[in-house]
């Protein structure tokens, strides 16, 4: 089975039922070790190295995704204000979804990793320069850190220039510890149909202790979440991590993932 048959396969194998969040995982797991975004004709490569899943499907209501049909796609690149996503979907099945990438990095010359964190930084540093861009952003009304700006997909650069830039199943085979958290920024009051998926834990991140970016949001959660999960990335430190939720006192965390 070659790269893209397995993203595909993967993809087949979503959640069918309202709590699989293990289907997320093994995705999530793939898209970290061999998939990348690729800049064309040059072949620059931006490694993923956080994301977060959006899903809805008649088995798992999950509201918190965009209304696009795009996401009824799959392994396409949807460009919306945030950020970037990787379609996951399934149109005709009624299913919709994204995977946002929230962090990438890409190998510089003497070897070491230059890293880049947050869902519109990222775009802003590295994408859109890439793609030789100036112009596809404009300032928002709520800046979360200066220089930060809301893109805008329907900039003419932009519309020229996108197709360059690919989603790829290179099959490099990248090992990494993965840890897992609950998805940034969401509105509790926004679906409250919905509250069940605030907390699931759909955000993964890799490289954690090499990416120093203070747009690592919520790192000490990150921690005692995977630590609660089984992680293996924290199993060495699961101890200090679960008194850490204590002595903080993150009661709906705990009540949560420590059932």
């Amino acid at each position: 089975m070659n790269t893209n048959e397995t993203f595909s396969k993967l993809c087949d194998d979503l959640p069918q039922r309202k709590n699989a969040f293990d289907k997320f995982n093994a995705l999530a797991a793939y898209l970290f070790e061999n998939c990348c975004l690729k800049v064309l004709p040059e072949n620059r490569e931006f490694y993923f190295t956080e994301l977060e899943f959006y899903y809805e499907s008649p088995e798992h209501p999950d509201k918190f995704r965009h209304n696009s049909a795009l996401q009824g796609s799959r392994g396409k690149i949807y460009w919306h204000r945030s950020g970037i996503d990787i379609t996951i979907g399934d149109g005709e099945k009624n299913i919709f979804g994204g995977v946002l990438v929230r962090g990438i990095k890409e190998r510089k010359q003497d070897g070491s990793w230059e890293y880049k964190t947050g869902p519109l930084k990222l775009v802003s540093d590295f994408i859109l320069p890439s793609l030789g861009i100036k112009n596809a952003v404009y300032a928002g009304r709520q800046k979360l850190v200066p220089g930060i700006r809301r893109i805008n997909p329907a900039s003419e650069e932009l519309v020229q220039q996108k197709d360059r830039l690919t989603f790829a199943c290179v099959g490099a085979g990248l090992p990494c510890d993965i840890w897992q958290s609950f998805r940034v920024g969401l509105n509790k009051k926004k679906f409250s149909s919905a509250a069940d998926f605030i907390y699931r834990p759909y955000r993964y991140r890799i490289d954690v202790d090499k990416d120093t970016s203070a747009l690592l949001k919520d790192k000490e959660k990150m921690f005692f979440i995977s630590a609660a999960l089984g992680l293996a990335a924290a199993r060495d430190r699961q101890d200090s991590y679960l008194q850490l939720a204590h002595q903080r006192g993150w009661n709906e965390l705990e009540k949560y993932y420590l059932k």
